[in-house]
């Protein structure tokens, strides 16, 4: 038996390894497509394979890893998932927690899963009492509601105690082609299950009906180095913007994103306070202003959020609406590519409680993708912006300049050097059939 025989049947058996606790690989065929709490017999450090090929649906209810040894969701070597087109939802995670749902099951596939079609709801839904989920590596694509819907609904009544999600990881995952949110992460209505350790990276969000990512009713969050590309095509009445922080959201950060293309603001911030954007890029956004920032129903008072080290290529006549009467809000090195109007204020809110340094006003050159149109979303090596860590970063010297996003302009500002430091240069996957695009 061969050295490659052998590990293909050890990854899809029991394992017993002296010392250790066993190890086991479940297989579900076409037929088993709805698994309640106790039909899986699962346990922590157990992977659960789904086998390639069409299935209308996959949901899977209780399964409980731990922080050491978690359970893994992924497909099964041999191809791709693919799971739609005709009912109600795809894939749904019901009360799960240390579970980690991955398309990396066979590596000549950058998207092993791939969702591509629901009648009614979101292609990928996790609820009930979850808590401590990856999701990376998923193709989603053609669905009624939202592509990832994270939450469990309570109409603003929770329980008491207050139901937490702690753990909610989402990366490197392709969304498009959305009927509404590209990302749902919380239940819009406050209070609601309460989410803490969020972070939301190198994903590829694109012509989403909806928001292209939207957040409520957490503590903690990061949202960073996304590529968001095209909110709000259904041209839906305060559901077109880029980004949106909903009610009860504090310390969180949104930073070294590219945000181009929405119905609505690029950005819209109804939080709670403490919360920064920095070093990201906005572009053409059409709504009334490029940024919306306003208090809710629950707020950290006196909090400060942060507006600072962001470009603003092409923003709409009025660029900054602030309209937040209980947090001071400080804007600083930003630049803008012009200005009709730079802000307008609501009562309450205005000049004392807003600290404006270094916004300069002027021609930015355009962001350059390597091969937008092949799937290459890194920035162009040489152009004007490709040493800034911004999106999924700077393709190599071999690609050089091809196509892009945006408008012509003149490079008259100079590139900053943004901080913190960002992350290190994310890698090429290998392709298969179905890939959709160049990620990390």
């Amino acid at each position: 038996m061969t050295r490659l025989h052998l590990a293909s049947v050890i990854a899809l058996s029991t394992i017993v390894l002296t010392g250790m606790a066993t190890a086991t690989t479940f297989r579900l065929d076409s037929t088993q497509t709805y698994l309640k709490t106790g039909k899986l017999k699962a346990i922590p450090g157990d992977t659960v394979c789904i086998e390639p090929g069409r299935r209308l649906n996959q949901y899977i209810q209780g399964l409980r890893g731990t922080a050491e040894k978690p359970i893994v969701i992924t497909n099964c070597p041999g191809g791709r998932v693919l799971i739609g087109t005709t009912f109600r939802y795809g894939l749904f995670l019901d009360s799960v927690a240390h579970v980690r749902l991955t398309g990396t099951g066979d590596p000549n596939f950058q998207y092993g899963i791939h969702v591509d079609g629901t009648a009614a709801g979101s292609g990928l839904s996790v609820t009930g009492l979850s808590e401590h989920v990856e999701i990376d590596h998923l193709e989603i694509s053609g669905t009624s509601f939202a592509g990832i819907m994270v939450k469990q609904d309570y109409g603003g009544t929770p329980p008491s105690p207050l139901p937490l999600f702690p753990g909610l990881s989402i990366h490197h995952n392709h969304i498009h082609h959305t009927g509404g949110e590209g990302m749902y992460l919380g239940e819009t209505k406050s209070p609601g299950m309460f989410f803490s350790e969020v972070e939301v990276h190198h994903n590829l969000v694109t012509h989403t009906g909806w928001d292209l990512i939207q957040v409520s009713n957490m503590d903690g969050v990061r949202v960073h180095h996304n590529v968001m590309i095209d909110g709000g095509s259904l041209k839906v009445l305060y559901q077109g913007n880029g980004f949106q922080v909903g009610d009860n959201v504090t310390n969180l950060r949104f930073d070294h994103n590219i945000v181009i293309g929405s119905n609505a603001n690029a950005a819209i911030l109804l939080g709670g306070g403490k919360t920064s954007l920095d070093s990201n890029w906005f572009q053409d956004p059409s709504g009334g202003q490029s940024l919306f920032i306003d208090n809710r129903s629950i707020a950290d008072t006196g909090k400060a959020i942060e507006i600072r080290d962001n470009f603003w290529q092409n923003p709409t006549r009025l660029v900054w609406k602030n309209y937040d009467e209980v947090n001071p809000v400080v804007f600083s090195g930003n630049r803008i590519g012009k200005v009709d109007t730079l802000i307008t204020y609501a009562s309450g809110a205005g000049p004392s409680t807003t600290t404006f340094r270094d916004n300069p006003v002027g021609p930015i050159a355009p962001l350059i993708f390597a091969d937008s149109a092949k799937g290459d979303w890194r920035l162009a090596y040489g152009s004007p912006w490709s040493t800034l860590d911004m999106g999924f970063g700077t393709a190599p010297a071999s690609n050089g300049i091809r196509r892009g996003l945006g408008k012509s302009a003149s490079p008259s500002l100079p590139a900053r050097t943004f901080r913190p430091p960002g992350l290190p240069v994310p890698l090429v996957e290998p392709r298969g059939r179905g890939h959709a695009g160049i990620l990390p």
